[in-house]
């Protein structure tokens, strides 16, 4: 019996613990695999007619051709350019609101503003780093036990605790 109460408790614990874990989405849209982590939100001044320029570089700050680059906002058809030689890029007819801007390899939140409603904080251009982001000290929790790795722990419980409270029954007989 006592061990029934254990492993009703584990499950409540791993429960509490998976369900307070943040969910990160995954969008897979023109090739692109990106993700949507909680990020920093850059606001941006956009330029007339609702223009964003910006330029593309490698991790050593070496601007990168050929690039495409993707404009999303949520419900809205993605926009998508091509960098040139030294690896700028520019949008036309953004409106304000949230945009993810993003390439294959590098992404970037931004919040656009009108020229007159901008912040006085705001960017007029946007410069992307490609390659993976730099994560100093430990990895957070969520990544690890996101996907496959919490499938594998609850098909492990599921497999250990029938197991554990059958052993319990048959030592007490």
């Amino acid at each position: 019996m006592r061990e029934l109460t254990r492993s009703r408790t584990f499950v409540a614990v791993l429960i509490s613990i998976t369900g307070a874990l943040p969910m990160q989405v995954g969008l897979a849209q023109d090739g692109i695999q990106r993700r949507l982590p909680v990020q920093r939100v850059y606001d941006i001044a956009l330029g007339r007619g609702g223009t964003l320029s910006g330029q593309i570089v490698d991790q050593s700050g070496a601007p990168l051709a050929a690039q495409r680059v993707i404009a999303l906002q949520t419900d809205k058809e993605p926009i998508a350019v091509v960098s040139d030689k030294a690896g700028r890029f520019q949008f036309a007819g953004l409106g304000s609101g949230l945009y993810e801007i993003s390439t294959e390899r590098s992404q970037l939140a931004c919040r656009c503003w009108t020229a007159a409603a901008a912040p006085p904080h705001a960017q007029r251009n946007i410069m992307l780093a490609a390659g993976r982001d730099v994560q100093r000290g430990q990895r957070p929790i969520g990544d690890f036990l996101g996907g496959p790795v919490l499938i594998g722990l609850i098909i492990a419980a599921a497999i250990a605790i029938p197991i554990a409270v059958h052993n319990s029954q048959k030592s007490a007989s």
